[in-house]
């Protein structure tokens, strides 16, 4: 699987008008976990990530197949395409 970059975590958090604070809680971390996901320090693991996904409404099958499996697109491509 690709690595997701900060960029893309912060994208989706915009995507999906929570705050880091509630991101963090969804994905069981700190917020300083989280922004140290958004900042590139650190990464989310797979779980996390799904968390991730799921409480910003992106379908997770949609989202696998298009990044993970077809490689067509980063995750912040993938939020600006409109198929989530």
């Amino acid at each position: 699987m690709k690595q997701i970059k900060g960029g893309d975590i912060k994208a989706l958090r915009e995507y999906c008008q929570l705050s880091a604070a509630q991101l963090a809680q969804a994905a069981e971390v700190t917020e300083e976990d989280y922004m140290n996901w958004e900042s590139g320090a650190k990464t989310p693991t797979f779980s996390q990530l799904l968390s991730l996904l799921r409480v910003s409404g992106i379908d997770t099958r949609v989202y696998f197949k298009q990044v993970c499996i077809l490689r067509e697109h980063t995750l912040l491509d993938f939020l600006q395409s409109g198929e989530s």
